[in-house]
């Protein structure tokens, strides 16, 4: 049993819960602004990261794509 009385199991699916997702931003030329990002921790993962004397690594650059003539670039409503 950990300190809050979870099991190691627990813990480790309470991680879970954290999402990446990579976020899509039509530019005015056509092109994509791709933001790979993951939620914020809650604060008992954030405490369970600090007993582990870990971070979360920092979230991730931005990447500028073109679409591809063959396929077709999603359209976005706004």
């Amino acid at each position: 049993m950990s300190r809050h009385g979870l099991t190691p199991r627990a813990n480790i699916e309470a991680f879970g819960t954290i999402q990446m997702v990579d976020v899509h931003l039509p530019t005015a030329d056509g092109r994509r602004l791709v933001l790979p990002r993951y939620t914020q921790p809650r604060k008992e993962h954030e405490l369970f990261l600090h007993q582990l004397g870990m971070t979360l690594p920092a979230q991730g650059a931005p990447r500028l794509s073109s679409c591809r003539r063959a396929t077709r670039c999603p359209s976005f409503a706004v």
